[in-house]
């Protein structure tokens, strides 16, 4: 079932973004007579740049802004970078500023930590914080009863759900 949920949800980005430099190089050059010169440039310039960017997203963003935060900054270069090259090709002023349109419904409706006060009827988030290698989430039940979550998966708690670790270390901790 996680397999299939994840599927869903990266699909369509993960396509995306395959299609993403062969596009780029098609629109580079497509005028051009230095054809293996700017396709080379391009792919060389793409590797140095997802070498960079995860150096960069795994030791600064993250840890800075965490994971909510990295997400967002990411999701605004590549809103106004689109719209930039959107603009620079030519497109209507309309039509490039339909990215930063999309980012700003994205970060409007999409998801905050916010949601993680009110998980359910009776829940309550006590703790959370999140790192490169995980989010951890303590959420207290209407009863008072505990559970810890890594990456929003029930791992311990203070008492036994759907047969999961049974512990009362969370029963005193935040």
């Amino acid at each position: 079932i996680r397999l299939a949920m994840s599927l869903a949800v990266l699909i369509v980005p993960t396509t995306l973004m395959g299609a993403t430099l062969p596009l780029i190089v098609k629109a580079v050059t497509s005028r051009s007579r230095d054809v293996g010169a700017r396709t080379g440039f391009l792919y060389s310039a793409n590797t140095a740049g997802a070498i960079l960017g995860s150096l960069a997203a795994g030791f600064v963003l993250i840890p800075a802004l965490g994971l909510a935060g990295a997400n967002r900054v990411l999701a605004g270069l590549l809103a106004l970078s689109t719209a930039w090259l959107l603009w620079r090709d030519g497109r209507p002023l309309l039509v490039a500023a339909l990215p930063i349109a999309a980012l700003a419904a994205m970060l409007a409706l999409g998801p905050s930590r916010a949601l993680l006060r009110a998980l359910g009827p009776g829940q309550k988030a006590v703790f959370y914080d999140e790192a490169s290698a995980a989010t951890v989430a303590v959420v207290e039940e209407r009863t008072g009863e505990r559970r810890l979550l890594i990456d929003n998966i029930f791992v311990a708690g203070s008492h036994s759900v759907n047969g999961g670790l049974s512990s009362n270390a969370l029963r005193n901790r935040p």
